[in-house]
């Protein structure tokens, strides 16, 4: 008989035991070591890009900062060898030497006064505790445990205090004394005053020299066209210690934050530094114009409502300039950096420093554009508009009340005990009749002055508030150029402008 021992079915492949993983284990690590430097790499600079600005920008002031140092030494020498600033100096020197036999006495009484007052201090502080501990016992008592503190209270204040102290003079002795808590309270308030006047005498006695010494400084500031050594060392040290961080203008007032100086740390340095002095960089620059910053305080204004950009954004110059497509308000360009303005000087029609807005404004108003479109600072018809209905509705109930009197004083007169107070009554009431024909003669006036004001603010054009946003600025010069040449049929006449 053939062999019909049954046969074992075949295996099934277990992809773990019957085949080697290594190759995927491989690949996943290098993935994983892949993403971990990125993720560093991202960390440290990817996201905070402004960190390697900061530590640039340190190097380079720095180093122009040495190189500055002997020019403004040399210069600040020869101002001070000049004739006019020994001159200053000397008459400095001669005033406080003059007052200095003054001021040693002064110091010398001032430092009697110290002595004493600092042998007073520790006996006065723990006695006025103990008064204030038991005075807030009694607030908070009431009934029998009240008065029980209360005669506490006056047994603390009898005292004694006793204490020993320097006198004010120069015999070096001391006197043991014995103070109730008004008689001590009293003394330490006669040795306060004392440091006082002396202190006011002191201030007296060097105003010459002080005024001099101020003058001189002055003349040595107006002379200087850039800093002192001393300012120089200042801003060495600044240096020195310098924190590379977030550097953040936060104006809580109009929600505006602004972190545009972690990249343009050089903006509100002292010194007027060009691409040039630091090493090509443009972003550390200082900002053009100083005087205008001491109008608009950064602190207080923040860097984005006048130049636009994103201020909050710093992984990117593109983000933070605001040069991509997910922000309406990117940076001006510097030939435009005067539209910036308009963000708050939106009606005034001549601003100083802002020559080119300035030129935009008067063409804009001689060319007649205020005309068909409205524009903020030259549309004056609606303000009008809202102050003529307030002065109807005003009009109109003054009306109402003047009404409401005359039948009050008829009324009046009807009832009077006597004809002459009739008479008298029945006056009053014609000449407040009288009165109302007089409001109805102005109503009627504003009313004519409102329908010419709604005449008037009818604009064929279309308003131009945010009109950057809806148009590209490349096209608007081809539009003004010749509006009729685009499109045949507008309203909009050809102001023959040239380029």
């Amino acid at each position: 008989m053939p062999d019909e021992t049954p046969t074992s079915p075949p295996e099934e492949q277990d992809p773990v035991v019957s085949s080697s993983m290594s190759v995927a284990y491989l690949v996943a690590s290098v993935l994983l070591i892949l993403s971990l430097f990125w993720a560093l790499y991202n960390e440290v600079y990817g996201l905070r890009p402004w960190k390697e600005y900061q530590k640039r920008f340190v190097k380079a002031y720095t180093a122009y900062l040495k190189k500055l140092k002997p020019r403004e030494r040399d210069a600040e020498a020869a101002v001070r060898n000049s004739e006019a600033y020994q001159q200053l100096d000397r008459a400095y020197k001669a005033a406080e030497n003059g007052a200095l036999p003054r001021v040693k006495e002064l110091d010398h009484q001032a430092a009697l006064i110290d002595a004493r007052s600092a042998a007073l201090t520790d006996i006065f502080q723990t006695a006025r505790s103990e008064v204030a501990a038991k005075i807030y016992e009694i607030e908070h008592s009431s009934g029998g445990s009240k008065k029980s503190n209360q005669k506490d209270l006056e047994e603390i204040e009898k005292g004694p205090f006793e204490v020993e102290l320097p006198r004010l003079d120069d015999s070096g002795k001391t006197d043991r004394l014995s103070f109730t808590f008004d008689q001590l309270t009293a003394e330490f308030d006669r040795l306060k005053e004392l440091k006082t006047q002396i202190t006011g005498q002191r201030l007296d006695v060097l105003k010459e020299a002080t005024d001099l010494r101020h003058k001189r400084d002055q003349y040595l500031d107006d002379q200087m066209v850039g800093l002192t050594e001393q300012q120089v060392n200042s801003l060495l040290n600044k240096m020195q210690n310098f924190t590379v961080e977030i550097k953040q203008i936060n104006v809580s007032q109009y929600g505006i934050v602004d972190r545009c100086e972690s990249c343009h740390v050089g903006i509100r340095e002292p010194v007027m530094l060009k691409a040039s002095d630091m090493g090509g960089e443009e972003a550390f620059t200082s900002h053009p114009d100083k005087e205008l910053l001491k109008i608009h305080d950064p602190d207080r204004f923040g860097c984005s409502p006048c130049h636009g950009g994103n201020g909050r954004a710093t992984t990117s110059v593109e983000k933070g300039h605001g040069r991509y497509e997910h922000w309406l308000w990117p940076l001006y360009a510097k030939k435009d950096t005067e539209a910036g303005c308009v963000q708050c000087h939106a009606s005034d029609l001549l601003l100083q420093g802002a020559n080119t807005l300035n030129y935009g404004r008067e063409m804009f108003w001689e060319r007649g554009c205020n005309g068909c479109h409205r524009y903020e600072g030259y549309d004056r018809e609606p303000e009008q508009l809202i102050t003529a209905h307030q002065n109807i509705r005003s009009l109109e109930q003054e009306k109402k009340d003047d009404q409401k009197r005359v039948l009050e004083l008829n009324q009046e007169a009807d009832n009077a005990p006597t004809n002459d107070e009739a008479r008298a009554l029945l006056a009053k009431a014609e000449a407040t009749r009288q009165g109302v024909s007089l409001i109805d003669a102005k109503m009627e006036q504003l009313d004519m002055e409102s329908k010419n004001l709604l005449r008037e603010e009818k604009k064929f054009g279309p308003n131009l508030k945010d009109i950057r946003l809806k148009l590209r600025k490349e096209w608007i010069p081809i539009w003004l150029e010749k509006p009729s040449a685009f499109r045949p049929t507008t309203k909009m006449p050809d102001f023959r402008l040239d380029d």
